[in-house]
């Protein structure tokens, strides 16, 4: 309840709040990433949720037609259908997240953009190890879990449960 209290408050634009909530994250972020300051692969890489996604989305579109945090937010959406069709969220979690990330409202993709295109571009995720992409997924709210086992169909169609529409044709 005090989390939708502070998200109106954040989508309304109010001052206090903006600074409140940037503080608390900058500050967990700062702590992370102190504990792994050359990204070795530890907890520093569950900050990456909805990034695998998202930065292929941005690629994708030539930094043209996402903000960073529009792309991050469709890869959010798909990671938390991942995270449901493995059964590691629970319905109330799950619709919660569901809520609160279509709040967001990012952009659709441009009309033309193609699964495969998509595809060639994750292949060449920095975070990627032995040709697996790494996905931060959750076993609930605030439980990260890295998994490098999502297949080319299951994050096309988790995506599409996000409400994510691209086309599976040949690019």
């Amino acid at each position: 309840r005090g989390l939708a209290l502070g998200w109106d408050k954040l989508e309304r634009r109010d001052a206090a709040e903006l600074i409140r909530m940037v503080s608390r994250c900058a500050a967990f972020k700062a702590k992370v990433v102190a504990g792994d300051e050359r990204d070795a692969g530890g907890r520093r890489e569950l900050l990456n949720f909805g990034h695998t996604l998202g930065h292929a989305l941005e690629s994708a579109t030539a930094y043209r037609h996402f903000r960073h945090g529009e792309a991050v937010a469709w890869g959010m959406s798909a990671a938390i259908e991942l995270s449901a069709a493995r059964g590691w969220m629970k319905a109330g979690d799950l619709e919660l997240a569901r809520r609160l990330l279509s709040r967001l409202n990012p952009p659709a993709p441009p009309k033309g953009l193609r699964w495969s295109a998509l595809q060639a571009l994750l292949k060449h995720d920095k975070k990627a190890r032995n040709a697996r992409n790494l996905f931060i997924l959750l076993r609930g709210i605030g439980k990260p879990v890295k998994a490098d086992d999502i297949t080319g169909p299951e994050l096309a169609d988790a995506a599409k449960r996000a409400g994510l529409r691209i086309s599976r044709g040949k690019s």
